[in-house]
């Protein structure tokens, strides 16, 4: 017979983060499918993280007409054990999640030290935490009060009711002919965050905990302000963020997370700790050594934003819930 050991021993498994075809029949549309990085413009990591990995589709459109620039992003992404969920825990029993994007917006440059860009975008979850049955199999629960979580459950990664509305923008200014200067803000609801707030005191037992829920309240939305001072030889290289040797930058911003606002499995892993309800302060700082190497600082500062409410999160390096964060975080960044 066969060796009952030799599929263990013998199997290898090959992990492609990114791998994707493109196809760009005209000069105004580009369509991208595999595994690609996120498409849509975004003025931080507060919906989603930088890290994540996008499957599916991307349609890429700009069209541009005198000193404006009009553009489109849309994305058909397979959300359920992908790399867009990452820790999904529903991933073997639910229906295929489709994350659905869509995103319009418009660049507008005023003179060569003075532009401004801004977006609309909304983020449907299609399957709504539902089985192939149409069941729903786990419902968003967030912790409540000072109850000191230790681990990670699947109640707090659920992804029923989310459907995100998104404005963002930002302005980006040459200060100096050598240093640019961008302020910028977001401001992301979620549309369905009171059938997420229902649907998790549903999914919770008569007695205490249902009760702190219920009077915990809604919390559905989530905001940011910041600003980013760098150097930059023009307009054009500070909006697009390219830096050779000798650059720096700094970029600080003010956060704030309800609990029913954002997907857990998606928000930004490196500021509070991936956790909702928090706010703060957080600054980022880099300088090049190299055009490919480079000197990173990351701090955040923040505390949570509803007390009724724990600090829940689909998945951290702290596993506790707690009621205040602080980081401080060097690193040396090598391109290759």
């Amino acid at each position: 017979g066969a060796d009952p050991g030799m599929s263990t021993k013998d199997s290898q498994v090959l992990y492609v983060k990114r791998a994707m075809i493109g196809w760009k029949p005209t000069d105004w549309l580009a369509v991208e499918a595999g595994r690609t990085k996120n498409p849509l413009y975004m003025v931080n990591a507060m919906v989603f993280d930088h890290d994540i990995v996008m499957e599916g589709a991307n349609e890429k459109l700009n069209y541009k007409f005198g000193d404006t620039n009009l553009f489109a992003n849309l994305g058909q992404w397979i959300y359920t054990g992908s790399g867009v969920s990452g820790n999904d825990t529903q991933s073997t029993t639910s229906r295929q999640n489709m994350v659905l994007a869509f995103q319009a917006g418009a660049q507008q440059a005023f003179n060569d030290k003075f532009s401004a860009k801004g977006a609309i975008g909304y983020y449907d979850y299609t399957a709504n935490g539902m089985n192939a049955k149409g069941v729903q199999q786990v419902a968003f629960v967030p912790y409540v009060g000072n109850t000191n979580v230790t681990s990670a459950t699947v109640a707090a990664a659920g992804v029923n009711d989310l459907a995100i509305l998104d404005v963002l923008g930002e302005l980006n200014y040459m200060a100096t002919p050598s240093i640019g200067v961008r302020p910028y803000a977001e401001y992301a609801y979620n549309t369905l965050g009171s059938d997420r707030y229902n649907s998790a005191i549903a999914a919770t037992a008569a007695g205490a905990a249902r009760t702190a829920l219920q009077a915990a309240g809604k919390d559905d939305n989530a905001w940011l302000v910041g600003i980013t001072i760098g150097s930059a030889k023009d307009l054009k290289s500070f909006e697009g963020k390219k830096v050779a040797k000798g650059d720096w930058s700094a970029n600080l911003w003010y956060q704030s997370v309800g609990t029913y606002a954002l997907d857990p499995n998606a928000i930004d892993s490196d500021i509070f700790d991936g956790k909702l309800n928090m706010e703060g302060t957080s600054l980022k700082a880099q300088y090049n050594i190299e055009d490919n190497v480079a000197l990173n600082f990351t701090g955040a500062w923040g505390d949570r934003k509803n007390n009724a409410y724990g600090t829940t999160y689909s998945k951290a390096d702290l596993s506790l819930n707690g009621t205040k964060y602080e980081l401080f975080q060097f690193d040396v960044t090598y391109k290759f």
